[in-house]
């Protein structure tokens, strides 16, 4: 894998030609501050860029034009450099994509528990007197129970006359690590109706987006 920030100068520049044109198509994807990037990238890259060009053009060079741009990759390899960082902090930008812009990618990188940007689907068993099994699974396929770095699922219900207009109303909480995740209830509960969502949480306890509210009743 390439060094992510080059010493020399065209490797410099080619290096943050790449990843910043990446960045901020994928800014709001990936989660990256636009107003950091705005006050600490946008223009520093700009002037860099203009400052190099009159560099390695042999008509405009001159030691005040080399003094110019020495001061420009000054100024701005260091918040570039922060801009790696806050890349590979990202929970949101995959290993692939890192490797695409050259960014050496840690040992310990968070890519092995991501945060999920997908919810578990899921399947409700009514089989069994006065409980719900709650048989999740990664959307990509019903076989594997659990995407890549998710310790398990988390699920939020209530017992409601009607529907719950938002998560917020299901105040009462479970987590399994494997599917299925079971309910419980007691006799004078049965036939009622319990309102559900579940959401991924991965092995540092970050969680991901709910799913959609669905209903089962206690049998």
């Amino acid at each position: 894998m390439p060094t992510t920030i080059p010493q020399d100068d065209a490797g410099f520049d080619k290096v943050q030609k790449t990843i910043t044109p990446t960045t901020e198509t994928n800014m709001t994807l990936w989660n990256i501050d636009s107003t950091w990037y705005a006050a600490h990238i946008t223009p520093k890259k700009k002037e860099w860029t203009a400052a190099y060009g009159d560099y390695i053009d042999p008509h405009t060079r001159t030691p005040n034009i080399t003094f110019i741009k020495n001061e420009r990759r000054g100024d701005y390899e260091p918040d570039f450099r922060q801009l790696v960082k806050m890349l590979v902090a990202s929970p949101y930008v995959s290993p692939d994509a890192l490797d695409l812009m050259g960014i050496a990618i840690p040992p310990d990188h968070h890519s092995n528990a991501p945060i999920a940007l997908t919810f578990p689907a899921v399947k409700v068993d009514t089989s069994m007197i006065r409980e719900l099994k709650l048989f999740f699974h990664d959307q990509e396929s019903e076989h594997k129970a659990k995407p890549k770095g998710q310790h398990g699922a988390e699920v939020r219900w209530m017992l409601l006359e009607t529907p719950p207009d938002s998560v917020n109303e299901l105040t009462n909480s479970a987590f399994d690590t494997n599917s299925p995740l079971t309910l419980t209830f007691d006799d004078t509960q049965r036939g009622k109706t319990v309102y559900f969502c579940l959401r991924w949480e991965n092995t540092r306890g970050e969680k991901g987006p709910w799913s959609g509210i669905s209903s089962a009743i206690i049998p």
